[in-house]
């Protein structure tokens, strides 16, 4: 068992500034709490996991022996892959529970933010064209909040579409959405990455959105080279993509994401479709010390101070 001088965390950043003392009086008497049930689980895990394979594996031979090798693998497999799954749903539940308790620790700490607030709508966002089509939406983490003055909302979702007739899905979009508050009403405008000339053109043969808007350039080099954008009125769309904007949305494609980030402007919100291949926000493993939680946390609080950095990259602040 893990005792209090176990626990060590070190400030890195200015968004940790503070959050040592937290640290050791809220999240490091939760930790302790939580190792009980963390050996328990892993011995769960050992006897109900282990038990399966046990029994796959003489259930296995049995059936080799009666019925043949190949069936007798095939028996042992399956066994070893229920075995797999169980070990799997014992860690998310561990993560999951984790994580309910300390992160709205960590939004308290950070302040300008409430975790666990869903007010992101797929709808919205798939109407002005910046997802893929879909038939399933499901949502992990959510939050809201508000950084110099603009309102936000952030939510992890995946989306996935049905594959055949089996009933099988196929995951299209993984990762965040994010909508921003900001000085409107700006008019419908659509910002996406460019897949090429001929990728392009299927797409646009196939979106209703883009069939409704006309295609324009801003006159900013960079961006149109890199983003195709869309618009009803593009004289009136190219006085909102300006030069900082625009170099800030490229920016925040290398910064926050392994593929580029599409974007739609509508009214008063800035709505962002931002590719990530994990999950965020998770903390904590049924196989690692309760203690050696620190570098998660780190990574946590980068994860939820995103909103901040993306209004300060569009803004130039």
């Amino acid at each position: 068992m893990a005792v209090i001088s176990d626990f060590s965390f070190t400030e890195r950043t200015e968004a940790e500034r503070g959050l040592k003392a937290v640290f050791h009086a809220k999240i490091v008497p939760l930790l302790k709490d939580r190792e009980t049930e963390q050996i328990r689980r892993r011995r769960n895990l050992f006897v109900g996991g282990g038990g399966v394979a046990v029994f796959g594996l003489l259930a296995g031979g049995l059936v080799t022996v009666s019925a043949g090798l190949p069936k007798g693998i095939a028996v042992g497999i399956v066994c070893l892959l229920v075995a797999s799954m169980i070990a799997v749903y014992q860690q998310t539940k561990w993560r999951n529970r984790l994580g309910e308790q300390i992160l709205p620790i960590l939004a308290e700490f950070l302040g300008d933010m409430t975790y666990g607030q869903n007010q992101i709508e797929i709808q919205e966002f798939a109407q002005r064209g910046i997802l893929p089509d879909h038939a399933k939406a499901d949502f992990d983490d959510a939050m809201v909040g508000a950084h110099k003055g603009l309102k936000w909302a952030l939510a992890e979702a995946t989306l996935a579409t049905k594959r055949g007739s089996r009933g099988g899905q196929r995951t299209v979009f993984r990762g965040l959405l994010l909508k921003i508050e900001i000085f409107g009403p700006a008019p419908r405008i659509l910002m996406l990455p460019s897949s090429g000339a001929a990728a392009d053109w299927m797409s646009e043969l196939f979106s209703s959105t883009r069939k409704k808007a006309h295609r324009f350039e801003t006159g900013i080099a960079a961006f149109d080279a890199q983003i195709i954008s869309y618009a009803e009125d593009p004289d009136e769309a190219r006085a909102y993509i300006d030069k900082r904007f625009a170099d800030g949305l490229l920016e925040l494609g290398k910064s926050v994401s392994s593929k580029p980030v599409r974007a739609a402007m509508e009214g008063s919100w800035l709505y962002l479709a931002i590719p990530q291949s994990r999950n965020l926000l998770s903390l904590g493993s049924l196989w690692k010390p309760v203690q050696e939680i620190e570098e998660e946390l780190h990574h946590v609080i980068e994860e939820l101070t995103l909103p901040r950095r993306v209004i300060e990259i569009l803004s130039g602040r």
